[in-house]
C-alpha cells in the first residue's frame, strides 16, 4: 500500500514539474496538491465530527423518548388486555 502511494506521489511530482516551468513554477505547482490534501482532510474530519454529534444527539433523544413512552405505558392501566382473550 505504502509503495503504491509513494509511486503515485512520484508520478504526481513528475507531472507537476513537467506542467510548470522548468525551475521557477515547478515548486509552486507541487505545493498545491499537498495543501488541497490537507484541506480535504480537515473538511472530512469536520464532517465526521458533525455526524458523530448528530448521531449522539439522535440517540439521546430516542433514548429519552423511549423512556418517557415506557413510563407513560407503565403508568396507564390497560383498558383491555389482549392476553386475556
Amino acid at each position: 500500500m505504502e509503495g503504491a502511494a509513494e509511486e503515485t506521489c512520484k508520478r504526481r511530482r513528475r507531472r507537476a514539474l513537467a506542467e510548470g516551468a522548468a525551475g521557477s513554477g515547478g515548486g509552486r505547482e507541487w505545493q498545491a496538491p499537498a495543501e488541497e490534501a490537507a484541506e480535504g482532510r480537515r473538511r472530512r474530519r469536520r464532517i465526521a465530527q458533525q455526524q458523530t454529534r448528530e448521531k449522539v444527539r439522535t440517540n439521546q433523544l430516542g433514548f429519552s423518548l423511549s423512556r418517557t413512552a415506557a413510563r407513560v405505558i407503565h403508568s396507564q392501566k390497560p383498558i383491555c388486555s389482549f392476553a386475556v382473550h
